[in-house]
């Protein structure tokens, strides 16, 4: 297969079904289907995420970006901010910053209701710009905390489900985006797989990993049910 190729279907990017993202965020198939592709809803008809694939055969596919998306935008309509200030914020974030990924800016706030993009405004000065009024104000409020994402500068990098003690990693570079075991790169479901049947111990030996790594992904099957 073409490095395009490989490019395409998320070398790199990493590549879930609705489904997986559903598992793994917490947000239901549905939410998601209609985030990133519109309701047929005419209160809520737009989506509010763009999406890194292209569909094929009718079927969504979502980035690694798109998987963290998917937690922000979860985070603030559970912290009581409204489509409009959400739909908004996107837009504008997305024109300001110049990405379609404007909630894995990390530089946006909330108090609750409003969301700020952290900025710089005309005259140098470090502000919080309201983006549904384009208006600057200081900077009095504090976003929520995403746990557990690995960033690098802007860029968020890894996400460790269980928290980054435990060695289950999201990585979009390592299998692609599948939750594999730090050391080994054993995917998590498959060593939990094996220890349904078999022990820890056996598990381990089998695949010549860590026992610890092999618990890890059992409490992540745990937590993570499908």
């Amino acid at each position: 297969m073409q490095l395009e190729a490989l490019h395409k279907f998320g070398l790199g990017r990493g590549v879930y079904s609705v489904r997986e993202a559903s598992r793994l965020t917490g947000v239901s198939a549905q939410r998601i289907r209609g985030w990133l592709a519109g309701y047929t809803n005419e209160r809520r008809p737009k989506r509010i995420l763009v999406g890194d694939y292209q569909r094929e055969d009718g079927r969504l596919q979502l980035s690694f970006q798109d998987l963290v998306e998917i937690r922000f935008v979860n985070a603030f309509l559970s912290l009581g901010v409204s489509w409009p200030e959400l739909r908004a914020a996107s837009r504008k974030a997305s024109e300001a910053l110049h990405t379609p990924h404007p909630f894995l800016a990390m530089k946006f706030r909330t108090d609750g209701r409003r969301i700020f993009l952290d900025a710089t405004d005309a005259t140098g000065d470090r502000r919080l710009l309201h983006l549904r009024k384009d208006q600057y104000v200081f900077q009095q409020v504090f976003g929520p905390a995403l746990k557990n994402l690995e960033v690098d500068g802007n860029e968020i990098r890894k996400w460790w489900p269980l928290g980054p003690k435990k060695s289950i990693v999201i990585d979009p570079s390592r299998c692609f985006g599948r939750p594999v075991a730090k050391d080994s790169g054993v995917p998590a479901d498959i060593l939990a797989d094996m220890a349904s049947v078999a022990s820890i111990s056996e598990t381990a030996k089998w695949f010549d990993v860590n026992p610890v790594e092999v618990r890890h992904a059992l409490e992540f099957r745990t937590i993570f049910a499908a």
